[in-house]
């Protein structure tokens, strides 16, 4: 699609755009050619917050950038996680790979791009959870990113992790994501490397982040480092040993707490929020996370 921004700046709802004599909105892959639009037109991309504008009958310009930066061909996972209910689609370019709705969690309408979902803790608490093997990933260039919004994390509480196994619950149970510490209150990421006799690396925070409060999170690990960014921002590095990525036997991906399948939920419950989760297979930049949690605030890079 052609254009270029030329402006930032919070969220639009799509309503009230200067300029325009027709507004439409849709998905940013679904913009009409502009031959079929006339010049002056609007259209909204609910799943970027752009605006495109019709500048001839050949182009669209972005006339408004969004807060959600649009996924890459990399994004092998997205889960925006806006849906009305479960389950929830994976709109990345690793296929249909959706995640189902364990014990309720709840469908925010207020969250940081429009819905979001919580994860609350309690005697059932909720999760979301793939729905069988995920896509294949790299074992040495792998990256997660997502928006959370902590309330009152349990101890080791799951935020997004890749379950080793399908049919069981035993350590070293993920082969790589993110979690809270024993003390519910320090973010950390990890790897099981297949060098390492099935044990965990950890990568983690030395600052809490503030409860109530949206965060971006971001990991990746390139083979020899596990590196961790919050607020757009690197926060640790850990140098990791064993080489490449054990992802056993490619369990399913889960959101916010154990599956139910392998693990009754008990205190490891993350009870939070989640909005915009996704898993790439490239080693993400800094520059990446300084983007996208600027955008998300509406304020470019920091």
């Amino acid at each position: 699609m052609p254009g270029a921004s030329n402006s930032t700046g919070a969220a639009n709802n799509g309503a009230g755009i200067a300029g325009g004599t027709s507004l439409t909105s849709g998905l940013a892959s679904a913009l009409p050619a502009a031959s079929a639009a006339t010049v002056g037109d609007t259209y909204y991309a609910t799943d970027t917050g752009d605006v495109y504008t019709c500048v001839s009958a050949t182009a669209w310009l972005v006339t408004k950038t969004g807060r959600r930066l649009p996924p890459d061909a990399n994004d092998v996972l997205v889960w925006a996680l806006s849906e009305s209910a479960g389950p929830f689609a994976n709109t990345g370019t690793g296929g249909a790979y959706s995640l189902a709705a364990q014990n309720s969690p709840a469908v925010d309408p207020n969250g940081f791009f429009g819905s979001s979902v919580l994860c609350p803790t309690g005697a059932s608490a909720s999760a979301l959870v793939g729905t069988g093997a995920g896509p294949t990933l790299p074992t040495s260039a792998v990256s997660l990113s997502l928006w959370t919004r902590p309330r009152a994390p349990g101890l080791y509480g799951r935020v997004v992790e890749c379950s080793l196994s399908a049919t069981a619950w035993t350590s070293p149970f993920s082969s790589f994501g993110l979690d809270w510490n024993s003390d519910g209150l320090h973010l950390r990421g990890f790897v099981v490397t297949t060098g390492t006799s099935g044990s965990q690396q950890f990568v983690g925070v030395v600052t809490p982040p503030t409860l109530l409060q949206w965060h971006h999170v971001g990991l990746t690990y390139d083979g020899t480092s596990l590196r961790l960014y919050v607020d757009g921002l690197i926060v640790a590095t850990t140098a990791v040993t064993g080489g490449a990525v054990d992802y056993g036997s490619n369990g399913p991906w889960q959101i916010g707490n154990v599956n139910s399948s392998l693990s009754t939920p008990n205190n490891q419950s993350a009870d939070s929020w989640f909005s915009d989760v996704r898993v790439a297979n490239v080693v993400r930049p800094a520059s990446y996370y300084a983007n996208i949690w600027g955008r998300g605030m509406g304020y470019g890079a920091p």
